[in-house]
């Protein structure tokens, strides 16, 4: 899941410096990306009632929102709100590994 944030991280810098193209059709929602598929699933079954494991989904359902106005923004050639939006992503990003990171401790 950690690497999964920091792929999609990679993906949208690339995006933004013009390296690679993404359209918003390609944001997947929070439920269908791989972290998504897992929490709804497996992971609601197994750490339902794990207050570390719940508190993953608001901040990983807005970064999936704030990933499709970043690139919603540069294609209509906003970049400073491109990039203020990245810097939300990163943000959360970190808030969605500290959150993983304390559910796996909770469990240990």
């Amino acid at each position: 899941a950690k690497a999964a944030h920091f792929d999609w991280k990679g993906r949208l810098r690339s995006f933004l410096d013009g390296r690679s193209e993404l359209s918003s059709q390609q944001v997947a929602s929070h439920e269908h990306c791989d972290l998504g598929q897992w929490y709804y699933a497996d992971g609601a079954q197994r750490f339902g009632g794990n207050a570390e494991f719940t508190a993953i989904e608001g901040p990983h359902r807005e970064i999936h929102q704030v990933i499709r106005q970043v690139v919603e923004a540069k294609e209509r050639g906003d970049v400073r709100a491109a990039e203020q939006g990245y810097q939300r992503v990163e943000a959360l990003s970190d808030e969605v590994v500290a959150c993983l990171d304390r559910l796996a401790k909770s469990l240990a």
